[in-house]
């Protein structure tokens, strides 16, 4: 069997399981905690990652020269981007008592009281409400908050079912 029938296969698998669930023979709830409690969901993120890491390995070692991020074989340009680098300093002494040092000062407290007022004007904004500023007397005006929604999530946990006496 070739990888590409391998493929289909999951993919027919998958799709039969979603489609069970919007046809009505499974409850749709129902269908998302089998598959959350079989563990498709991660099952699939951890084989398709171990499968990128492999094949990013590969590229660089086999057909890339060390300033190079792209190659092309078979119909496809593989392009190596570095992932993106995130500092975190909690560990750091010097940092952990400046950070507390700012954060007692009346500059922070002004600071965080600012964003409270711009994001308690955007939630009222919502409600078709205004804030208005207790100081100017201003309306406090929302429009350049700028807010990220994530997705909404389903969380999944198997209950014990009590015994019928």
């Amino acid at each position: 069997m070739k990888i590409q029938d391998h493929i289909t296969n999951v993919t027919n698998s998958i799709g039969k399981l979603k489609d069970f669930a919007i046809s009505g023979e499974l409850q749709p709830h129902e269908a998302f905690a089998l598959i959350k409690e079989a563990g498709l969901d991660e099952y699939l993120k951890v084989e398709i990652s171990e499968v990128r890491d492999v094949a990013i390995d590969n590229i660089r070692r086999n057909y890339l020269n060390p300033n190079e991020k792209s190659y092309k074989d078979g119909g496809y340009q593989f392009t190596i981007r570095q992932g993106s680098t995130r500092y975190y300093f909690t560990d750091v002494p010097e940092v952990k008592t400046k950070k507390a040092y700012a954060e007692s000062t009346d500059e922070w407290k002004d600071y965080k009281a600012t964003e409270s007022k711009y994001k308690t004007a955007f939630i009222m904004k919502q409600k078709n409400q205004v804030l208005v500023d207790e100081d100017t007397g201003e309306i406090v005006d929302p429009s350049n908050v700028n807010v990220v929604y994530g997705a909404d999530s389903l969380s999944v946990k198997r209950i014990q079912e009590e015994p019928v006496s």
